[in-house]
């Protein structure tokens, strides 16, 4: 009999990460999980339940990481949204600082054609 449920657990532990390798609307880990968690809970520990034990841990555990995926993938959607704030305020910055460097250069130019006529003016008049 032991030999009968060994061969059933290896046999349920492959199909289980057969299952494990499937996308998310086959797979629903929250709900293996929940659906696990009594039969785990049960004693005497038999083979059985030691499997509903760790089938339900695993799946647990795939649910937390997706959860803690989500949460990454959401994190770094906002990052990259700010760092793309960011990126065109430094542009709208940037333009800022040119037009005030090409105002402050015509300023310049119109300055010192002021001082050249001034000076000519000066020296015609001597």
């Amino acid at each position: 009999m032991r030999r009968t449920a060994l061969a059933l657990l290896v046999l349920l532990a492959g199909c289980a990460a057969l299952l494990a390798t499937l996308p998310p609307p086959l797979r629903d880990d929250a709900r293996a999980a929940a659906l696990l968690e009594p039969l785990a809970a049960r004693r005497p520990e038999t083979p059985l339940v030691q499997f509903a034990a760790m089938a339900g841990a695993g799946a647990a555990e795939r649910a937390r990481a997706a959860r803690e995926l989500r949460a990454a993938e959401r994190r770094e959607e906002q990052a990259e949204e700010r760092t793309k704030a960011l990126r065109q305020h430094v542009e709208q910055a940037e333009e800022r600082a040119s037009t005030l460097r090409q105002q402050v250069e015509a300023l310049k130019s119109i300055e010192r054609g002021i001082l050249e006529r001034e000076e000519r003016r000066r020296t015609t008049k001597r």
